[in-house]
């Protein structure tokens, strides 16, 4: 099932001709300017409510090497990464107030969905740290907000 059309040549095109899936990425630890070009969402994750922020990277502030994995690249300007708050425990909810906090102040919301009405395009300074799964989730990365404020 898929919410848009795009053209596809049988004939002439190649595997190079299609868009990577967009990813559930997660930056090095470091702090980043970013883009939320789709503001934040609510979804639903394995049936767990969540509160979702896709960032597009806009700007490098602070890396440092040691902290990026062997063979790893550093990000590059529109590279994205995906947090998701999962709403239905303390943590979750407690990560996601230390992110969304200056969101709302700078808005001047209070609710849950009018931040998700106006949070589209917004660009932040945010600090992350990099987090990898544990026992069969090793191969996964995840970013934690350590900081946030608004660029």
């Amino acid at each position: 099932m898929s919410d848009s059309t795009v053209p596809f040549d049988l004939d002439n095109q190649t595997l190079d001709d299609i868009e990577d899936l967009p990813g559930f990425g997660a930056f090095p630890t470091g702090a980043y300017r970013v883009a939320l070009a789709q503001g934040i969402e609510f979804k639903k994750i394995n049936e767990h409510p969540a509160m979702q922020v896709q960032m597009t990277l806009k700007e490098v502030l602070e890396l440092d090497p040691k902290n990026m994995d062997e063979s790893e690249n550093p990000p590059k300007e529109g590279d994205m990464a995906t947090i998701a708050f999962l709403m239905d425990n303390t943590v979750g909810q407690g990560f996601y107030k230390n992110f969304a906090k200056p969101v709302y102040e700078h808005l001047g919301v209070k609710s849950h969905k009018e931040a998700i009405e106006q949070s589209k395009g917004l660009e932040l300074i945010v600090a992350l740290k990099r987090i990898h799964g544990k026992g069969d989730r090793k191969d996964q990365t995840y970013n934690q907000v350590v900081n946030v404020a608004m660029a």
